[in-house]
């Protein structure tokens, strides 16, 4: 590894943004605490540290802390936009998004393994550079401790930390799925719920208070569930809605072995579930491991997988890479081993390991009725059915698959929960075969025969609302170089609202790109109409883009009771020789009102 930088100003380099403009780490993380993340998209422990940094970010809304994750790709798969896109959905109202395309962020920290962290302080100053999950509790307590060190030396107001920009969530995200008792569940990580579904989509029962279901089992009248963001199980009482945590600490744990007890015993990312002989069997996917949970005991222990990663079949030598799904018959266990590629079965009576699939993209849930092994790839995406000469895909993207990521039968009804199409959907599955040869046959005409129906979900109007990301991207505009240049900010309300235009608005404007700004402006103007006019220095000519905040009042409600709110966008903005010596500063949706 390469010597990693010492100061902020080494990190002069254009990142591009995901649905915003490029940024440049060396100006826009000026005069702020920072933490920049660099991580991609296919590793378990870079997605665990992209929300460990959001959750903090959360915390810190309202002071000079800035979260920056630098994704860079290394395959086809992490290269789709669409699918970063959804990864991060849940990430991007705390933390601000951009790719590395040219690798040259990564060059410049020198990091050999992935995710990376920096920790930056107030004057610029590279704290900590390193590799590896971060120890949540360690990491905030550094970023506390440089904050109030900031708060010490700094003449003046704190100034305006990098924003992230405002996206559109998703409504449902389904994130897993299990038949019960005439019913299907669903986990969803828009509503941070568990949903009890008819099979003509009416929600018959919502679980709420679980933040990533990413496992759901049934055992009568009980339900389990694995929460990815928590590091816990859950289990929800199907009748009555009862629900509580009955193993893990809530925070993400490093052990290997097990053997502890309810919330004494720590867990690491655990994702699929699946009941066999009264037991819960769950995928754990950052220590690359099965492990077994006793409902009455609440006891749990690893039964399968070193702790390492890797593609290794056997008994207590055998290794996963990142098991997420998992399913179970009479006699064994099928494992989804997303990172590797491949489907493991494993045989219980001896805890023997044995590869029956490879070269899969990304294979992250499974379902068994019968014999057959059914398979979600969420990085083709296609749900395929193993047989005898390999991997049959019956449904793919041209039924409207994007990311597979559940699969459960319910009866001979197959539901897959997609979270990259933010839908649920359904198809009826032929009866398997009688024979091997009758199987091979049925393979060549299946996927076109399959007719699939997206599920109309009737959801409740509660839900769990995911907090809006505070900035807007702005129409691009041309100014004068040499100039001071009028902005005139548009300022727009809720509905429930009506601006004080007799207020005054505070506005403060940074540089985040190359400079265009002769120095960072702060400055209190009257309001006219519904925007801001604020007077800006100019430097000489060139491209950048520039963080600004207005802070207003609103009357609000009836009672016309004030309250202040930020207005804040990014905008991209040249300067030159033919530029305006006034522009409105107005986001693109606004643009056709």
């Amino acid at each position: 590894m390469s010597a990693s930088p010492s100061r902020l100003s080494e990190l002069h380099v254009s990142l591009p943004g995901l649905d915003r403009p490029a940024l440049v780490p060396a100006i826009a993380l000026e005069a702020q605490v920072a933490v920049v993340l660099v991580w991609r998209l296919g590793c378990q422990h870079s997605r665990r540290a992209l929300e460990l940094l959001a959750d903090l970010a959360r915390e810190r809304v309202g002071q000079p802390f800035a979260a920056l994750a630098v994704h860079e790709a290394t395959t086809v798969v992490e290269r789709d936009p669409a699918r970063l896109r959804r990864v991060v959905a849940f990430a991007r109202d705390a933390v601000t998004v951009v790719s590395d395309d040219q690798r040259e962020l990564l060059r410049v920290t020198g990091f050999a393994a992935l995710p990376g962290l920096l920790l930056i302080d107030g004057s610029g100053e590279v704290r900590f550079a390193g590799a590896g999950l971060p120890a949540r509790d360690r990491l905030a307590a550094a970023i506390d401790g440089l904050l109030e060190a900031l708060a010490e030396t700094r003449d003046g107001p704190a100034a305006l930390p990098l924003l992230p920009v405002a996206v559109a969530a998703p409504t449902l995200a389904p994130t897993a799925i299990a038949a019960a008792e005439g019913r299907v569940l669903i986990g969803s990580r828009a509503r941070r719920s568990v949903l009890a579904v008819l099979t003509d989509g009416e929600v018959e029962r919502e679980f709420t208070g679980v933040r990533h279901p990413a496992g759901i089992a049934a055992l009568g009248e009980r339900v389990f569930v694995s929460d990815h963001a928590t590091h816990e199980l859950r289990q929800l009482e199907l009748h009555t809605g009862a629900g509580e945590s009955v193993l893990g600490t809530g925070a993400c744990g490093t052990d290997t072995f097990g053997g502890g007890f309810g919330d004494q015993q720590e867990l690491a990312a655990p994702t699929g579930l699946t009941e066999h002989g009264g037991a819960v069997w769950f995928a754990q996917a950052a220590t690359h491991q099965i492990w077994q949970f006793d409902p009455d005991t609440r006891a749990a222990s690893a039964i399968l997988g070193t702790g390492r990663a890797g593609l290794v079949d056997g008994g207590e030598q055998a290794e996963f890479s990142e098991p997420t799904g998992i399913a179970a018959n009479e006699h064994s266990l099928v494992v989804a081993d997303a990172a590797s590629g491949a489907v493991r079965v494993v045989e219980l009576a001896h805890n023997f390991v044995e590869t029956v699939a490879q070269d899969l993209e990304r294979p992250v849930a499974v379902a068994l009725r019968e014999n057959e092994i059914w398979v979600a790839v969420a990085g083709r995406p296609a749900i395929v059915r193993l047989a005898e000469g390999g991997p049959v895909p019956v449904i793919d993207a041209s039924h409207g698959l994007v990311e597979p990521v559940g699969l459960a039968f319910h009866g001979d009804e197959l539901w897959i929960a997609d979270a990259g199409a933010d839908a649920v959907f359904v198809v009826t599955v032929p009866a398997p075969a009688s024979s091997n040869g009758a199987a091979d046959g049925r393979a060549e005409s299946e996927a076109s025969q399959v007719v699939v129906r997206r599920v109309e979900l009737r959801l409740p109007r509660s839900y769990a609302p995911r907090p809006a990301a505070p900035a807007r991207v702005a129409q691009a505009v041309e100014v004068q170089e040499f100039s001071d240049v009028t902005l005139r900010i548009h300022l727009p309300c809720d509905d429930d609202e009506q601006l004080d235009a007799n207020a005054p608005c505070d506005v403060e404007l940074r540089d985040e790109h190359e400079r265009v700004l002769a120095a960072p402006r702060s400055a209190t103007v009257a309001i006219e109409g519904d925007s801001a006019p604020v007077l800006v220095p100019i430097d000489e000519r060139g491209a950048g883009v520039l963080r600004i905040r207005a802070r207003i009042v609103v009357r609000v409600g009836d009672n016309a009771s004030p309250a202040v709110r930020d207005v804040c966008y990014v905008l991209p903005i040249t300067a030159g020789v033919g530029g305006d010596l006034e522009a409105e500063v107005r986001a693109v949706a606004d643009a056709d009102l």
